[in-house]
């Protein structure tokens, strides 16, 4: 639907849970990923000051 995104990636971890991780995946800005992922949010109805839902 808007092509492939280029993220940027970071890894957390918790000093007390060496064994729990948190990944997380950021686009920079106002770059190509960021307007794309707008577009998803929009397309989605979603609006932007409105949390996602959680499974």
């Amino acid at each position: 639907m808007v092509g492939e995104l280029t993220l940027d990636v970071k890894e957390l971890s918790i000093a007390t849970r060496p064994d729990q991780h948190l990944i997380t995946y950021i686009a920079p800005p106002g770059g190509p990923a960021a307007e794309a992922l707008h577009f998803l949010l929009l397309w989605s109805g979603q609006r932007d000051d409105e949390p996602a839902d959680r499974a």
